[in-house]
């Protein structure tokens, strides 16, 4: 009983202390300036992507989001690949990295997964997930910040009410229920670009 109590502290500790080693994914970075920086290793911080070379022992660099245009990064595996968009949000001067959700003529959607804890009545957490929404249309440098679905506060409602005013069609079709927002941007998204926009 004890031996196998040490040995699964030990093998806890280890994959923990593995980890800690492989912070880095394999990625490939295109710069703004159509550069593009291959067979690097890096993870994103706040601002900034902090990489170096595969197989390198020279000290990490960094690289500004401002300077990025697209990161593609791969698992440990190199089976799956994502491909990360860098915009700065017309609501500030922040850049954020997003995945390109709805690709259309008239309007992209752009998200980022988030996860979150709440704590509920007598001492329960509750987990979950959600995908903060932006939107660019093909006239726009930047991304808009939608936000979240949030029943409660209403602002998600608001700021996509606001956002897609150039399209009654859309709107009209929110009102009647046959697109719902607590089903994300997606079908809106697809809605806009069939509809509207033109």
């Amino acid at each position: 009983m004890k031996q196998n109590l040490l040995l699964i502290i030990f093998l806890t500790i280890f994959s923990i202390g593995s980890a800690q080693l492989i912070p880095y994914k394999s990625m490939e970075v295109v710069l703004e300036n159509g550069d593009t920086i291959s067979s690097i290793k890096g993870k994103l911080k706040l601002k900034t992507l902090k990489y170096k070379l595969l197989n390198s022992k020279d000290k990490p660099k960094k690289i500004d989001f401002s300077e990025i245009r697209t990161i593609k990064r791969w698992d440990s595996a190199f089976t799956n690949v994502e491909t990360l968009h860098f915009f700065q949000t017309r609501e500030s001067e922040k850049y954020v990295h997003v995945k390109k959700i709805v690709e259309g003529e008239h309007l992209n959607v752009y998200g980022s997964s988030y996860s979150f804890s709440s704590a509920g009545a007598g001492g329960m957490t509750y987990y979950g997930s959600a995908i903060q929404y932006y939107v660019r249309k093909p006239n726009e440098d930047k991304v808009t910040y939608i936000g979240a679905y949030d029943a409660v506060l209403g602002e998600f409602k608001r700021r996509v009410y606001d956002y897609f005013s150039d399209c009654n069609q859309l709107l009209e079709a929110l009102k009647d229920k046959r697109l719902r927002l607590r089903n994300g941007l997606e079908e809106i998204g697809v809605f806009y670009n069939n509809h509207c926009g033109k």
